[in-house]
């Protein structure tokens, strides 16, 4: 059978490709197709993070890692405990807890360099209490458009799950519970939190 097909090739007739016998040419232009394996760095191995990409992605193009449930089990740590805003008048308000987190975050690589992606909503239940009057009422504020690098868009959304304060104070109270800075300027430290930990992943 060897003596058939070398002298076929020799009298110039055309082999199908997969049966041809290479020319010391071909085999310069194609290089070595010996399989390889690949290695993990040893900062890798010894901390189980990815530092600069995988080890296939040698061009370094982009690469993402899904942190959504991380994200999601850490945003109500955050608020663990009560949060009391600056006082508005005679308004105290209170942030009790964090609930109903949503959203998404991934650290993706891109030609070498790291980026922590991250797009979040969640409510915040707090408590407003009147100095004068003793009266408490209890609402949450929807926080949505959490975004990394653009934290100065976030939104708000106030609704109240009890009884609302009458009309005459309603507008007075919203003011001090999303009015002003308080409740931003909270918020921007508890995500100051959230990207310190998020950058250690």
């Amino acid at each position: 059978m060897e003596e058939v097909k070398e002298s076929k090739e020799s009298k110039g007739v055309k082999l199908p490709y997969f049966h041809r016998t290479l020319s010391p040419e071909e085999m310069a232009l194609i290089g070595d197709i010996t399989p390889k394996a690949i290695t993990v760095t040893a900062d890798a191995t010894a901390t189980g993070k990815i530092a600069s990409g995988s080890a296939w992605n040698s061009a370094q193009t982009w690469e993402e890692r899904d942190c959504t449930k991380w994200a999601m089990e850490k945003l109500p740590t955050l608020f663990e405990n009560k949060e009391d805003l600056a006082k508005a008048n005679q308004f105290i308000v209170q942030i009790k807890r964090l609930s109903n987190s949503q959203g998404s975050a991934q650290i993706a690589h891109v030609r070498g360099k790291a980026r922590f992606i991250y797009e979040l909503s969640f409510d915040l239940e707090f408590s407003v209490t009147d100095e004068k009057t003793s009266k408490k009422y209890k609402g949450k504020v929807a926080v949505s458009d959490v975004i990394n690098d653009q934290l100065d868009d976030i939104e708000f959304a106030l609704s109240w799950t009890g009884a609302s304060p009458p009309n005459a104070e309603l507008s007075t109270v919203r003011n001090a519970v999303i009015g002003g800075n308080a409740l931003k300027k909270l918020i921007r430290t508890k995500i100051a939190i959230f990207e310190e930990d998020f950058r250690k992943l």
